[in-house]
């Protein structure tokens, strides 16, 4: 079945406290009913790249069998234990086949933060699905393309129903969020929205200076190099949910269908 979809997905902790409220909104809901999709569409291996693991080395892919929570946030009033198992024998493919084209992959055991537990946790409550966690390493856009379709053609080989999942935030302006003012980020949100629902994943390297300065994003749009790279162009995304309303922070839940 090889890549079945590949999803952004935010990993805001605020998601956990709505949860516990009671008041979930259209955020918790698009990734509730699009893991129920997956399970659907018999998808039994997920591959996360997290912009909360960013080394300045090789790409990183974590081996291990079981990835054990990584608490990596403070400040908020909720805890979330999430330990899913792990494929080594995946992750060794994906090192291997980025080795082969030249690209530096390594193995690096890392644990599972809350770029891969929040978003999972609502995918796939029952923490059994199989998960590879990559980095979103600082490399140049055009080596995250790249690793990107090696990773592709690993899933593709690969006879499990797979969905790859690109976990960051769009506008990511820590200081407006944590100081609880305005900032004009949605502008920033909507020109990246615009290119992944066309599937113009090579313009993200023109986009406008001052609007990548303005947004801040999380994975410095590396983690969407990497997506366009999987992809293989022309892909069109479908916005299933945004939610903007958090200070300098905007989240949002874009799906795409490979092939």
């Amino acid at each position: 079945m090889s890549l079945t979809r590949a999803l952004v997905v935010p990993h805001v902790p605020t998601l956990l406290m709505e949860e516990a409220a009671g008041r979930e909104g259209a955020v918790v809901r698009a990734l509730r009913r699009t893991g129920e999709t997956l399970r659907g569409e018999g998808v039994t291996l997920a591959v996360v790249a997290t912009t909360h693991w960013q080394p300045s080395g090789p790409f990183l892919v974590d081996p291990t069998a079981r990835h054990p929570t990584v608490t990596d946030f403070y400040g908020f009033p909720v805890e979330l234990a999430y330990d899913p198992p792990g494929e080594p024998a995946l992750a060794r493919k994906l090192v291997e086949a980025g080795q082969a084209v030249g690209l530096p992959v390594e193995e690096g055991s890392h644990g599972a933060d809350h770029g891969v537990t929040v978003p999972l946790h609502f995918l796939f409550p029952a923490a059994d699905v199989p998960t590879v966690i990559l980095s979103v390493s600082r490399r140049d856009l055009g080596e995250c393309r790249w690793w990107g379709e090696a990773v592709a053609r690993v899933l593709a080989a690969d006879p499990r129903g797979a969905a790859l999942l690109i976990s960051g935030c769009l506008a990511h302006d820590l200081a407006a969020f944590r100081a609880g003012r305005s900032a004009d980020t949605e502008r920033f949100d909507a020109a990246v929205l615009d290119l992944l629902r066309g599937g113009h994943f090579e313009q993200l390297e023109s986009l406008n200076p001052e609007l990548v300065s303005l947004g801040r994003p999380e994975g410095e749009l590396r983690d969407l190099a990497l997506l366009g790279g999987a992809l293989g162009g022309g892909a069109r995304g479908d916005l299933l949910a945004y939610d903007g309303s958090l200070p300098g922070v905007g989240m949002a839940v874009v799906e795409f269908s490979p092939g």
